[in-house]
């Protein structure tokens, strides 16, 4: 009953994911044939409007999320997500960003006890909205509501594959010279509505290097001051505000032609330090991945590794915490579709393999191995939030996590319509095992998904 369940719903959501295919596909067509896409240039007093968007639509079906396949707690939905934005140049140094969108379920924020029979307003915000201005030179600033990604987005990541997506409230200064970029960024993350001393900020530089041709590189350090207090681990300790220090280092390089095809390879390396409470921050992470690419051969494979540990606290009663905080990272890419593992407290190793039968489709498939640095710390979540608990963390738990795959396929309709399909499993190991308690189990989790994005 339960299967046949399963299958009733996922047969839902790939219908309604289908059905919302096609009415994209009708309309990529149609620009297609019009030989450019929906682009609208304004003839107001300004220099140059151009008015662009996005329409996704996602179906999904979760199982297990909980890892106990009693309860019958499965979930189908199909979330979507609009987005308008409008790029304005008003002068040759100054200009403009807005971005709306819609974001909800479909059958979301009912009005009346049978369902939605009016319009609401309720997942609509401004998503981006910031002025900027060119100075003398290469100086230029962006104020407002704006969304940010560097590098491998292991840190900050617009956070694309959300319905919801990532903004920050803030301030970007950069300044570009001949070999290198440096961005100053100030921004407010939360905002209390009661008091300052809530607030959640985060401030920094990032920088860009390119000075050695061919090979750049990153280098940054970032400042998280969150004002909600804390005694840090030992109760009686001082209540106070935490001050949370990252540095980091990111280099990356593609396309080195070896032999009959091109490697790949990259590395980012993160320390952290500070204060909560009375507590002592101490951690780190690291990122290594090495590739290669037959870009010539049929179906041009390809073939990565990627190894990531980030550190844990292997004492919670010391008064020296120790588990790396992702900050705002993109880890739904690194450790699986599921988002059911984060960069905390965690020992990964992942391989990919790629295949393009054709140039609109490619096809690939990850395999990752995670483990905890510390028996005595956490599961984390991609969102930072704790997946499992340890059970206070008494000794002698098994740091096998267990082992993800996931199946990706994408296939590009038109230069504006894009198709994207996808299954993944959690096949849990020991420490699920060992931390099964009466209400949290031990079956493996998986989901299957649909994704259809028109972009105009």
């Amino acid at each position: 009953m339960v299967d046949r369940t399963r299958a009733r719903r996922f047969a839902g959501a790939a219908f309604l994911a289908a059905v919302w295919g096609a009415l994209a596909a009708v309309t990529a067509l149609a620009q297609e044939r019009a030989g450019h896409p929906l682009r609208i240039e304004s003839r107001l007093p300004l220099q140059r409007i151009v008015v662009s968007g996005e329409v996704r639509q996602r179906g999904e079906v979760q199982s297990d999320y909980d890892f106990d396949d009693r309860l019958g707690d499965d979930n189908d939905f199909v979330g979507s997500r609009i987005r308008l934005e409008a790029d304005i140049e008003a002068t040759a140094t100054t200009g403009a960003f807005l971005q709306i969108q819609d974001s909800r379920n479909w059958g979301g924020n009912p009005t009346t006890s049978t369902g939605n029979t009016t319009s609401r307003l309720d997942g609509l915000d401004l998503h981006q909205g910031f002025v900027r201005f060119k100075g003398a030179g290469a100086w230029e600033l962006q104020a407002g509501r704006q969304a940010w990604g560097y590098g491998t987005q292991k840190v900050i990541s617009p956070l694309d594959w959300s319905n919801v997506g990532r903004a920050f409230d803030g301030l970007r200064v950069r300044r570009r010279w001949e070999v290198v970029q440096v961005d100053l960024l100030a921004s407010k993350v939360a905002e209390s509505p009661s008091s300052d001393e809530n607030d959640l900020e985060m401030h920094g530089l990032y920088s860009t290097w390119s000075f050695i041709e061919g090979h750049p590189f990153d280098l940054y350090v970032l400042w998280t001051r969150d004002q909600r207090r804390s005694g840090g681990e030992v109760a009686s300790a001082r209540v106070r505000n935490t001050d949370l220090y990252t540095s980091g280092f990111q280099y990356a390089k593609q396309g080195m032609v070896v032999g009959p095809g091109a490697l790949e390879w990259g590395t980012e390396l993160n320390l952290q330090g500070g204060q909560r409470g009375s507590d002592d921050l101490r951690a780190n992470a690291w990122h290594a991945r090495l590739g290669y690419q037959l870009a010539d051969a049929p179906w041009k494979p390809r073939g990565v590794y990627h190894f990531d540990a980030a550190t844990g606290d292997d004492d919670p009663g010391d008064g020296d915490e120790e588990t790396f905080d992702q900050l705002h990272p993109l880890g739904h890419e690194y450790h699986g579709y599921l988002d059911l593992v984060g960069r905390r407290n965690i020992v990964a190793n992942r391989v990919q393999i790629g295949v393009e039968p054709r140039d609109d489709l490619s096809v690939f498939l990850d395999w990752h191995d995670f483990r905890l640095e510390t028996g005595r710390d956490h599961l984390y979540g991609a969102t930072g939030g704790v997946t499992r608990s340890t059970v206070t963390g008494q000794p002698g738990i098994s740091k096998d996590v267990g082992q993800e795959i996931d199946l990706t396929v994408k296939w590009k309709g038109s230069p504006y319509w894009f198709l994207q399909g996808g299954y993944s499993r959690l096949f849990t190991g020991g420490f699920f095992a060992d931390t099964r308690t009466a209400a949290s189990g031990q079956d493996d989790a998986q989901m299957v998904y649909m994704q259809s994005t028109l972009r105009f």
